[in-house]
């Protein structure tokens, strides 16, 4: 590597090195000072910002971002949610009385009638406790020594949403008549607004005319037609519902029909090279939440314990079904809670049902369908993502995909940015992230030294497959997590195909790298792992408020356990596929959360633990601390990590060959040997040799203990068969 100057290549190439394990090793020619790890964990790349110690960020059940996104967006001066009881009341963000009736006047106050302003001028991120009427969810602030305040979980758990759909199903006419539907042409929409008797007045958006020989004409006065008394239209045209045939301004009518969108969004759904979640937790041992005797997630769900962060859609669509109490029932817009009818006809291949006989009413073996449900399901699948820590200390993921695929068509997909780039001509630059606005220069006047990320492909799969669902789950080997210590957890995704600016758009979805980081040390990584792409419901907006887009920290999801809907529940919304598998939360503590919207290099991270780890009780040392064993008798047939301290610790890097003396008192000996040791084959009563009479022992499994510099280090642990009184010298064979 020491040629790379003496090539010529000066500067233009900048070679890299990355061992991204455990460390990045930058080699260059007359290069700037490396970044400065807290200028680049404070920058732009900083999303989420949540420290529950924050006065800024901590507010009882709701915690605020400490960072506002640049690229947020509100319409106007902000939107107001008319309809967010409709589903806010599934979670908890909006609260009812649960003792009364789902019938009564106070339910449907909070059903129908709570609203949330969403101002433009304060875009920054929140999330809010859940709640329900079922379960318990309970979250206590608690205030420690040296990290400040924190929320002790014990069922409870928050969670946000970042965007609203603007899901309409307007379908936008263009301003075109040969498009335009046929009834716009003989009996248009009426929108005639002042309206003095029969007559259009001049405060009418119709500016309507009078002459007779043109009333409810395309020629009448302005294209508008007239709709005065006088050209005796019959009152057409005049705002009580009546039809002139005037095909303009039927369209316009429509066009004053769209609903304003929401535009609200203050944080992005996709990431041009991928993102860097952040964590400082401590995960319950059985004893701090042991106090807690009231029902919760985990206890209904034993398989879902642990979640501690989840992203995508919280629930399914709650208005899938034709529930007969919602009947009637509209959105604040108009738009009915039931779902559409749709009628679709099939064909009956059964050859006994299919015939022709002589004469008329012949039946052709077509059945008309009409259904009034829509697919629960298909909101779901790719859209629903849980991160969570198991009981054996292993770490992983769970995520819903689809059960099958009946067809697919593979086809290119091309994104040319160089025409929308805004391209810069410096050469030195071109083609890096140091661009003009990150994107890179490619014009000509780049010469030789084009640009690599100017043209992108990909491939896009085209889907038709069946209803259904599968889980897919992997996990860590045990261990990787402690429990009653503060521990910093770390998850990474980096795409293996980068895109830079608009060059993400239209790209399909992509595959990377899932990595897993406690303490700032890579612990685990899953290869090939899907990029995750938040989705909307496939569901009118009105009624999907607050139900995609999410982020859960210190818990999974709810689902729609806890659901309710005037003259409910509706008993089709329970035990579907999110409240399965992802109704569950973490026990224990958590403190801080962030969420980047980069791939930050593994310096980065470790950068972010020793900037919090001595507030969080850690050691300021960056080594663990020198191996050794504990030994010694506690009377107990099993054992936690807080039990260490009443045994012995003596530093040493092997076992095999040597003893230890398991002291006079009564109970079991135990003899707890780390993992990365070579293991005894078996234990002799002497200090000579592997001689003498056989101990009889059991192997109970691994524990994990943190050492004095504040590493975890996994131990296997040895305890004898019977419990004793003596002492006994404890030779370890190899």
């Amino acid at each position: 590597m020491s040629n790379i100057f003496q090539n010529g290549f000066d500067n233009c190439l900048t070679m890299r090195l990355s061992n991204s394990d455990y460390w990045d090793l930058f080699l260059c020619y007359d290069c700037k000072d490396a970044p400065d790890p807290d200028i680049i964990l404070t920058g732009s790349c900083l999303l989420i910002n949540i420290d529950i110690d924050d006065d800024d960020s901590y507010s009882g059940n709701t915690l605020y971002n400490l960072v506002d996104w640049s690229g947020a967006t509100v319409y106007g001066s902000g939107v107001t949610l008319n309809d967010i009881g409709l589903t806010g009341i599934d979670n908890g963000f909006i609260t009812y009385d649960c003792t009364g009736s789902t019938s009564g006047a106070t339910f449907l106050s909070a059903f129908t009638g709570s609203t949330l302003f969403l101002s433009s001028a304060d875009t920054r991120f929140f999330m809010t406790r859940v709640s329900g009427c079922t379960y318990d969810y309970t979250i206590t602030p608690l205030t420690g020594s040296t990290e400040g305040r924190y929320s002790r979980l014990c069922g409870g758990f928050y969670q946000g949403f970042f965007k609203l759909s603007d899901q309409t199903f307007f379908d936008d006419v263009s301003n075109n008549m040969f498009t335009w539907p046929l009834d716009w042409f003989t009996c248009p929409p009426d929108c005639c607004k002042g309206v003095s008797g029969n007559t259009c007045t001049s405060a009418s958006t119709c500016n309507c005319g009078c002459n007779c020989q043109l009333c409810g004409t395309i020629f009448a006065k302005d294209y508008v037609g007239g709709c005065s008394s006088s050209c005796s239209c019959g009152g057409k045209g005049d705002g009580g519902g009546g039809c002139c045939p005037n095909p303009i301004q039927a369209y316009q009518c429509y066009k004053d029909k769209k609903p304003i969108p929401y535009n609200y969004q203050v944080l992005p759904t996709r990431y041009e090279q991928g993102w860097t979640s952040m964590f400082w937790l401590r995960k319950d041992d059985d004893d701090v939440c042991s106090g807690n005797t009231a029902t919760t997630l985990n206890d209904v769900y034993s398989g879902n314990t642990g979640f501690f962060f989840y992203m995508g859609t919280r629930s399914e669509n709650k208005f899938w079904d034709l529930f007969s109490g919602e009947t009637g029932y509209t959105t604040t817009s108009g738009y009915p809670l039931p779902p559409p009818k749709e009628t679709k006809e099939e064909l009956l291949t059964n050859p006994f049902l299919v015939y022709q006989p002589q004469g008329c009413n012949c039946f052709t073996g077509i059945n008309t369908v009409t259904t009034q449900e829509r697919d629960r399901n298909l909101d779901i699948v790719n859209n629903a993502l849980g991160f969570r820590i198991k009981s054996d200390g292993s770490i992983g993921y769970r995520v819903i995909g689809v059960s099958g695929v009946c067809s697919a068509v593979t086809s290119t997909t091309v994104a040319e940015c160089c025409d929308t780039c805004n391209c810069i001509t410096n050469c030195q630059l071109c083609g890096t992230i140091f661009a003009e606005d990150y994107v890179g220069g490619c014009g000509p006047e780049c010469g030789d030294c084009g640009n690599p990320k100017c043209l992108k492909t990909g491939t896009t799969i085209t889907e038709k497959w069946v209803t259904g669902t599968t889980v897919t789950e992997e996990y860590s080997d045990p261990g990787i997590i402690y429990s009653d210590s503060w521990i910093h957890i770390s998850i990474r995704f980096r795409a293996y195909e980068e895109y830079i600016g608009c060059e993400l758009n239209g790209v399909p979805q992509r595959k990377g790298r899932l990595d897993f980081y406690v303490n700032g040390f890579l612990k685990w990584s899953v290869e090939n792992f899907d990029e995750f792409l938040f989705k909307e419901l496939y569901e009118y907006r009105e009624k999907q408020q607050g139900v995609p887009f999410n982020y859960s920290w210190g818990g999974g999801s709810q689902g729609l356990i806890e659901t309710n809907t005037v003259n409910g529940p509706d008993v089709k919304d329970n035990n579907l596929v999110i409240q399965e598998n992802f109704a569950g939360t973490f026990e224990g503590d958590a403190a801080i959360f962030k969420l980047y919207g980069c791939s930050l290099d593994t310096t980065i991270i470790r950068a972010d633990f020793e900037n919090n780890k001595v507030r969080f009780g850690l050691s300021s040392v960056t080594v663990p601390a020198a191996p050794g064993i504990y030994y010694g008798k506690i009377n107990k047939t099993s054992i936690v990590p807080a039990d260490a301290t009443s045994l012995t610790f003596t530093n040493t890097s092997s076992v095999v060959d040597t003893y230890v003396t398991l002291p006079t008192g009564a109970g079991y000996g135990y003899i707890l040997i780390p993992t990365t040791f070579i293991q005894p084959s078996e234990f002799r009563d002497s200090n000579s040799g592997c001689t003498g009479f056989l101990i009889p022992t059991v192997e109970l499994g691994e524990i994990n203990i943190t050492d004095s510099n504040g590493f975890p280090v996994t131990y296997n642990i040895y305890r004898t068969f019977n419990p004793f009184a003596g002492d006994i010298d404890a030779w370890m064979c190899s």
